[in-house]
């Protein structure tokens, strides 16, 4: 995916420069238009046009040699998905913050951002290499990038004037905030499925070794009766002042850290119900 954006990309890089920026002037975003003549497309068509050396340099690096390895660690159809709703995003923001300008917003700047922030975050860590250069951490080479990249947005600023400057700012925040936002969500979900998966797999474990009572000793109790017994034997930490069971994730994960810490067999008797209860509330 990320090498066939870089392939559109260019041929629209070159139909522009053989056009005199006519495509540019047509697909460009500027808030003004939008707000006043209703050109929505624009929100859309935006990233799709050049903007400044330094941030086609940016996006060509990044969507070579990140987004691939990006595209990897997600799913298949989730990444160009969450790409088109950066894009509808990050036009919608500039267009509510600079309604009344006359700003010309153009290029992939802020989705490159997006990718090089949930990269790192995703690697923090890891060592990434390309081209059969030495391994390098993740968090150093874009931090070597990012530098690059703003040295050349300050030296364009001087020449330019300050609306390179605010423009750059504007795609790396967004990118960075973005960026940051859907690892939480990615971290988040990737930690309620190990969460559930740990308390399934115990409680079914535990399940297979309980002792049942033979059928010709046991004593029949009513549903209730056995609920409110079961429940008196229980540790009342886990139990609120009408006798139910607390369902607590700061206590499901007291346990279950027990677990990774000490092992399965570090658990009691009252730990052990308490995350069958919590796998039966699932």
């Amino acid at each position: 995916m990320s090498h066939k954006l870089l392939l559109i990309c260019a041929f629209l890089y070159i139909l522009d420069f053989l056009m005199f920026n006519k495509l540019t002037n047509l697909f460009s975003l500027e808030p003004s238009l939008v707000t006043n003549n209703m050109e929505f497309w624009r929100i859309f068509t935006f990233p799709f046009t050049a903007g400044t050396i330094e941030g086609v340099f940016l996006f060509v690096f990044t969507f070579f040699f990140i987004g691939p390895k990006l595209e990897i660690k997600l799913r298949k159809n989730f990444y160009p998905i969450i790409l088109l709703l950066l894009i509808c995003l990050q036009g919608t923001i500039i267009t509510l913050l600079f309604g009344h300008s006359n700003y010309k917003f153009a290029g992939m700047e802020g989705l490159s951002f997006f990718v090089l922030v949930l990269f790192t975050l995703i690697n923090l860590n890891k060592k990434i290499t390309f081209w059969g250069f030495r391994p390098i951490k993740s968090i150093i080479l874009v931090t070597l990038l990012s530098i690059t990249w703003m040295s050349s947005v300050a030296i364009h600023s001087t020449i330019s004037g300050n609306e390179i400057l605010i423009k750059s700012l504007s795609n790396l925040i967004f990118g960075i905030v973005t960026g940051f936002i859907t690892y939480l969500q990615i971290e988040f979900l990737r930690r309620s499925s190990k969460r559930a998966l740990n308390i399934k797999k115990y409680s079914e474990k535990t399940a297979g070794n309980e002792e049942f009572q033979d059928e010709k000793t046991a004593v029949y109790i009513p549903q209730n009766e056995a609920k409110l017994s079961n429940q008196n034997s229980f540790d009342q930490k886990y139990l609120n002042n009408e006798n139910e069971f607390i369902f607590s994730e700061k206590i499901l994960n007291n346990i279950l850290d027990k677990i990774n810490e000490h092992g399965k067999e570090s658990l009691t008797e009252d730990e052990i119900k308490y995350l069958k209860e919590y796998s039966k509330k699932l």
